[in-house]
């Protein structure tokens, strides 16, 4: 496939992919390889709206940080040295 059809199917595929909400920026997206981006695409055209909801942070929750030193929890799993 020569540049120019290659780079108007990505550009197709960018837009298609901004109107189902992806969530990656345009440089990532493009620097991807066709196939993964096809593919995905794919995954969330199956999907439909499901996929916002199963990516969302508020079904997915915040992690927890542990603010104990790590090369102390290392040494000692309780905490501690």
């Amino acid at each position: 496939m020569s540049d120019h059809i290659y780079e108007a199917r990505k550009m197709d595929l960018w837009f298609e992919y901004a109107d189902l909400g992806g969530k990656v920026d345009f440089e990532t997206f493009m620097e991807r390889d066709l196939r993964t981006n096809e593919y995905i695409l794919k995954v969330f055209r199956r999907l439909g709206a499901v996929a916002d909801s199963l990516l969302s942070s508020a079904e997915i929750g915040e992690p927890e940080f542990n603010y104990d030193d790590p090369a102390d929890a290392y040494s000692h799993p309780q905490g501690g040295i």
